[in-house]
């Protein structure tokens, strides 16, 4: 009896033994499966924390697009300031294009009045342009020969769908292009051009942005320029009178003198004299650079402006 007694308790001894030791090992495996387990729920966490911030950033973009693009349509900028930010940026997200890779093709270089220009300015290297009309009608440009030799870098304008292909097959890899137009007033425009493509009697029309010159300038985030060259379609006066000239500083200005009617020209040089003179500008006699007017700043490099030109 007592023998048997003894391995009773034993068994039961076992047994506790056994449970305690299973209990142990599930609760061990419990805590290595948790350990394991954290790195991922970590991993479920932060990427669930990225995708939502990753998804409100889209919706921030996505709205401010839709209300840009519904800018644009709904109420064509017509009572946008020409320095408003979103009329900015939308300029600069929609319109402007990049230069065009280093190792494009480039074209042979055609431009009259090298020496000219490159006088001009006392052959400056690495100056900034901006060029209104850039290529108009086949035209050749005076700027492309101060960014082949001299480095230039600059804003090229073109709103004309046939001309802006022509000038974007010149590969200029400094210059920014936009195909635009310069509009006459300080607000934001949209005008139709009429393009007649190859084999096609009826003309198509296209409709083109204008913006004010001012606007495209902070776009291309630059108000500080060594030439603007301007060829507007007869609506060069007004595209200047549309500039805060205390706000931007420009060193040359150049006006295309209408070959096709003197007595406009005429007129139009008197109104651009006395327009440019209130700013500190003076028409340069001397200078001519394809059927151009020529207005240097008499401040030089510090800039005119009307706030402070001594009259």
């Amino acid at each position: 009896t007592y023998i048997i007694s003894d391995d009773y308790h034993l068994l039961i001894c076992y047994k506790y033994f056994v449970t305690e030791v299973d209990n142990a090992a599930k609760m061990a495996v419990k805590k290595i499966s948790a350990q394991r387990f954290l790195p991922f729920c970590a991993f479920v966490a932060t990427f669930t924390i990225v995708m939502t911030i990753l998804v409100c950033s889209t919706d921030m973009r996505t709205r401010r697009y839709h209300r840009l693009l519904n800018l644009s349509l709904e109420s064509d900028f017509q009572n946008v300031a020409q320095e408003d930010p979103q009329l900015i940026a939308f300029i600069r997200e929609h319109h402007l294009r990049p230069p065009p890779r280093l190792h494009s093709k480039r074209v042979n270089l055609d431009v009259e009045a090298i020496p000219e220009i490159g006088e001009l300015f006392g052959w400056k290297k690495g100056g900034v342009f901006v060029e209104g009309g850039a290529y108009r009608h086949n035209s050749s440009s005076e700027t492309e020969w101060l960014e082949r030799a001299l480095q230039w870098r600059g804003l090229l304008i073109q709103p004309d769908p046939q001309d802006f292909r022509l000038l974007l097959s010149r590969n200029r890899t400094r210059s920014h292009a936009a195909n635009v137009c310069l509009s006459p007033t300080p607000n934001p425009k949209q005008v139709s051009f009429r393009e007649v493509p190859k084999n096609v009697s009826d003309p198509q029309l296209t409709k083109v942005h204008c913006f004010p010159l001012y606007s495209l300038l902070l776009a291309y985030n630059t108000t500080t320029i060594d030439f603007l060259s301007l060829k507007a379609e007869k609506a060069e006066l007004q595209v200047l009178k549309t500039l805060p000239f205390s706000r931007v500083r420009i060193k040359v200005i150049s006006v295309l003198n209408p070959p096709d009617d003197k007595q406009y020209g005429n007129s139009l040089l008197v109104r651009l004299m006395r327009l440019l003179s209130v700013h500190g500008y003076k028409l340069n006699r001397y200078a001519s650079i394809n059927n151009r007017w020529v207005f240097v700043c008499s401040r030089g490099y510090s800039g005119c402006s009307a706030l402070r030109v001594n009259q």
